[in-house]
């Protein structure tokens, strides 16, 4: 999406920014860093915390997305020959340069068919899903644009509180009181809260359908309710994993505090803007702000691809133990989103390469 300078709010850049980091930190060390802790231990607490507080990247994306396009008027002939087919282009590309440096690092074999095969039922690196969630987003986005249409703040507030109560409340009383209860499958309304309608409409009635006054009413209570439930989600992921004796995995706890996270982070950006903070550095976070699609598909190359780098990423721990490693891990995350955004902007000075990144 190409936003003209003028036009462009700052705060939508800033949300690109920060969401690129908190993936970069969920796909490096800090986002498993409590693994390497003993289980139980105040280090544990805190290295799951931070665990829990990068879930609100992957849902601000689409938030930023239903901001930007459930507005625009476009024929479902131009959304398909303009956005579709450019997502596809990247995933087509990249998923190729991955297999091309994969056949050639002994990853994989040089199967073409097995790779057209793969393209299309799982994507090459686990990061990738996100291409294929946000081309369903496109495919469906001329219906919604109709519902945006009839969005208002009340049904925005309807469409968080069901939200909240079905992605995060109901999975918990699951887990603690109702153990063998399920919805009955037709009551799931899983099309709802899929990535593809709850994020990008609540992202779009967020952007254009609360009034900047009551964000500052807004926000203290979301930030103190952001706050208490990632520490309720964190306690709940460090006694389950000292009721077994090891450390679990977080992924399903950071999934319940993803949309309130989310929501909060969204706000709090959009008041930033408001307040006219960091307003002279605008320009700055839209050059960024433009390179952070292009981190996002090349990140990947960077952490996993490249020996020199896994040498370099292995000294930078080496001299850090317990809590101290949250040092090289919010450094390695800023060497990564650094090293690579540079390879992007540089690539985007290059016409052709600009329109896919």
């Amino acid at each position: 999406m190409k936003v003209k300078e003028k036009q462009r709010e700052y705060y939508l850049d800033l949300l690109r920014i920060a969401a690129i980091m908190a993936v970069i930190a969920i796909h490096t060390e800090l986002g498993e860093l409590y693994m390497q802790m003993p289980v139980g231990s105040v280090s544990y607490y805190i290295c799951m915390f931070f665990s829990m507080l990068i879930s609100f990247s992957p849902p601000v994306f689409f938030m930023i997305s239903g901001a930007l396009l459930m507005e625009k008027e476009e024929s479902i002939v131009t959304i398909w020959k303009k956005r579709i087919s450019r997502i596809f282009l990247d995933l087509l590309i990249v998923s190729f340069l991955y297999f091309l440096l994969d056949i050639k690092t002994g990853r994989c074999e040089a199967d073409p068919l097995a790779f057209i095969t793969n393209l299309f039922s799982k994507p090459c690196i686990t990061p990738f899903w996100y291409l294929y969630a946000y081309l369903s987003f496109l495919i469906c986005l001329p219906f919604l644009r109709g519902m945006a249409k009839a969005m208002n703040e009340t049904t925005g507030k309807y469409l968080f509180v069901l939200g909240i109560i079905l992605l995060s409340i109901l999975p918990e009383l699951q887990r603690t009181l109702l153990k063998d209860f399920d919805l009955q499958a037709d009551l799931r309304w899983d099309w709802l809260l899929s990535n593809v309608v709850l994020f990008p409409m609540l992202g779009y009635v967020l952007h254009k359908k609360i009034p900047a006054a009551k964000l500052k009413i807004y926000l203290p209570l979301l930030g103190i309710a952001d706050i208490v439930w990632l520490s309720y989600q964190t306690y709940v992921a460090v006694a389950v994993s000292m009721a077994a004796g090891e450390s679990l995995i977080s992924d399903g706890y950071r999934g319940r505090c993803a949309m309130l996270n989310a929501v909060t982070v969204f706000i709090l950006f959009k008041f930033i803007q408001e307040k006219g903070i960091l307003k002279k550095a605008a320009v700055v976070f839209s050059e960024i702000g433009g390179c952070v699609f292009g981190i996002y598909l090349f990140h990947g190359f960077f952490l996993d691809r490249i020996r020199l780098v896994g040498k370099f990423r292995e000294i930078l721990f080496m001299y850090f133990d317990g809590l101290a490693m949250l040092i090289p891990a919010f450094l390695w995350i800023l060497i990564v989103f650094t090293a690579v955004g540079l390879g992007v902007w540089i690539l985007r000075k290059i016409p052709i390469i600009r329109k896919f990144l």
